[in-house]
């Protein structure tokens, strides 16, 4: 499922206030996808098997900011809560800075990920590259505000991984590694 934003002439228009609830979405690259889209609530969803394409990091749940003929749209207010997650990293070589990841936060401000549960491993792939959740850098800066708490990640990699730039205003109570600051 992709949305978040549509283009009305040159303009991009964001798509708000969207629910995504009780799926299950098998075998993709992204199972959902907000490109902008503001206060989205996605809930109660299974991702199984989702893949890499190439050797790009693949991912279930993206929340990203999206630039389209010099406009800019971060998503903010986004909750990512009480979904399952199952994966495999795939055998081929992911390049440097990228990683499989349950959710990610691209240039997402005020974003929530809780009580999600994370089984990615990394069996035959590179090690360490499979996290929970990914607050990171997107196309405007690092993802502001983030809440991640309570969600368990201790059969992936990591269960959280902040990249520098970006502020992670609350990472608590969650089970499994953290890195911050990558």
């Amino acid at each position: 499922m992709y949305g978040g934003l549509v283009r009305t002439g040159n303009a991009l228009v964001k798509v708000n206030d969207v629910r995504v609830e009780h799926n299950t979405f098998l075998g993709t690259t992204q199972g959902i996808t907000n490109w902008g889209g503001d206060d989205w609530v996605v809930r109660h969803n299974r991702l199984r098997g989702f893949t890499a394409r190439g050797t790009s990091g693949g991912v279930g749940i993206a929340v990203m900011a999206r630039t389209l003929g010099g406009q800019t749209l971060r998503p903010a207010g986004a909750s990512v809560t009480h979904n399952d997650f199952e994966a495999e990293t795939p055998p081929a070589k992911l390049p440097s800075g990228a990683w499989f990841s349950g959710v990610r936060f691209g240039s997402a401000d005020r974003a929530e990920a809780a009580h999600n549960a994370f089984r990615l491993t990394s069996a035959g792939a590179v090690p360490n590259t499979s996290v929970g959740v990914l607050v990171t850098n997107a196309v405007a800066g690092g993802s502001q505000g983030a809440r991640v708490t309570m969600n368990d990640g201790l059969e992936s990699d990591y269960v959280v991984v902040v990249t520098a730039g970006s502020d992670a205003a609350v990472v608590r109570g969650n089970v499994g590694r953290t890195l911050v600051g990558d």
